[in-house]
């Protein structure tokens, strides 16, 4: 099913968090965080008539200037986290122009942290039904004068002391030590596979650029190098790698720079590999000493 079409259908989703859990609110934010691609993003912002303007234009109802923020979002949590974040804000009374970064960030820290709210579907909505947002996020800042911490934070904190008296009868039920670490383990086997879904798309979208690379230099002509690194790395890795799936999708971009370097000798090479397809998880590190000078330094030349 379309990503779109998959969004329209999240009209009351929740968090997939088992209810009970005791879940702070996140004090970072999501800086540096990983970003989905752009098109994925895209194709839910359609869905819900959402538009992408430049920082110079006039913020109107439905429109944002935080592309960045909702990549993330969307690469640490998922597109019905997204949708349900962006649905909150736009369709409750008052709000649809209040679709900038501190109260995308601050919604989406409550929605985390009270799986049970969301979960009673447009009722949460609702209850932001006239919670002037950018007023309250205005007032959040002024207190951003007394402590170190981020205007979406305080923000976040005063949605909760609002919205808990609305949702007083979703009380979480207390959780076991068991179903705690149960929950735990199961949000970081989740991120573990995100991780591993960018890096296998990272990396074959590489691998299909060094055999760009590979057809230009049999053709005597240039290429762009729209992708950062040194041409000789994709070359490698591409002519080493690109039809052993098992190798390139397991293990990061670096490991199979050095791997596929000229300089790595082969009984290393085949015993690293081994223990790649057996599932083991190898360091970038562990080679760094075998192959000191491999996938170093960026390219200089804007074409090769």
């Amino acid at each position: 099913m379309p990503l779109a079409a998959v969004c329209v259908e999240t009209t009351s989703a929740a968090m997939p968090r088992p209810t009970g859990e005791p879940v702070p609110l996140p004090c970072r934010g999501h800086t540096r965080a990983q970003k989905a691609p752009l098109a994925d993003l895209m194709s839910i912002l359609d869905a819900l008539d959402i538009r992408v303007i430049a920082t110079t234009e006039r913020r109107l109802e439905n429109c944002t200037i935080a592309q960045n923020t909702l990549r993330a979002l969307l690469a640490e949590h998922s597109a019905e986290h997204v949708v349900l974040v962006l649905r909150t804000i736009t369709e409750s009374e008052g709000n649809a122009r209040a679709l900038i970064e501190p109260v995308i960030k601050a919604v989406s820290a409550v929605a985390i942290a009270h799986p049970e709210w969301t979960g009673t579907g447009l009722r949460w909505i609702e209850a932001f039904d006239g919670l002037a947002l950018l007023e309250l996020y205005g007032a959040a800042k002024r207190l951003k004068k007394s402590a170190a911490a981020a205007g979406w934070s305080y923000l976040a904190g005063m949605l909760v002391l609002v919205l808990r008296d609305a949702f007083a009868d979703q009380a979480p039920q207390k959780s076991t030590q068991m179903e705690i670490r149960q929950a735990r383990a199961e949000r970081e086997q989740a991120a573990r596979e995100r991780k591993a879904a960018a890096r296998e798309r990272a990396n074959g979208d590489k691998i299909a650029f060094g055999r760009e690379l590979i057809a230009a230099r049999a053709a005597g002509r240039r290429i762009d190098m729209r992708i950062g690194g040194q041409p000789s790395n994709f070359l490698n890795v591409a002519r080493t790698y690109g039809d052993r799936p098992s190798i390139w999708r397991a293990a990061s971009w670096e490991v199979l720079v050095r791997l596929s370097s000229p300089t790595m000798s082969r009984a290393r090479r085949a015993e690293i590999e081994r223990q790649i397809e057996s599932g083991q998880c190898v360091s970038a590190s562990v080679l760094r000493a075998a192959v000191p000078g491999a996938g170093r330094s960026a390219v200089s030349n804007p074409t090769l």
